[in-house]
């Protein structure tokens, strides 16, 4: 089977990453001010945290993997590879699901 060229890899990368800032804009993560979307891509301008996205990069995670919090294991240097990404984004799932039932009832 042939290997995907670099663009077609590219490609889907920054679509994933389009998404990923989406939902958390959608959630209220963080804040845009404008996105622009275009042929092969997307602008997203003014980006900031709102400040529940800092209270979950703050937050302590169960996950003894992920360390003290979402901020520090961030920034440790090479220690964010694609599992390491997909426990953050479980974690901030559950954070944000935990709320919506705790508001619901």
């Amino acid at each position: 089977m042939p290997k995907p060229s670099r663009r077609i890899e590219n490609r889907a990368y920054l679509k994933t990453f389009a998404d990923v800032l989406y939902w958390l804009n959608d959630e209220g993560l963080i804040r845009v001010k404008s996105i622009q979307e275009f042929d092969g891509g997307y602008a997203f301008h003014g980006i900031q945290l709102t400040s529940k996205g800092i209270a979950i990069i703050q937050a302590k995670p169960k996950d003894p993997e992920l360390g003290e919090s979402i901020e520090k294991k961030l920034a440790e240097p090479g220690n964010t590879d694609a599992a390491t990404y997909t426990k953050i984004g479980a974690f901030v799932g559950g954070v944000i699901a935990g709320g919506i039932q705790t508001l619901s009832g």
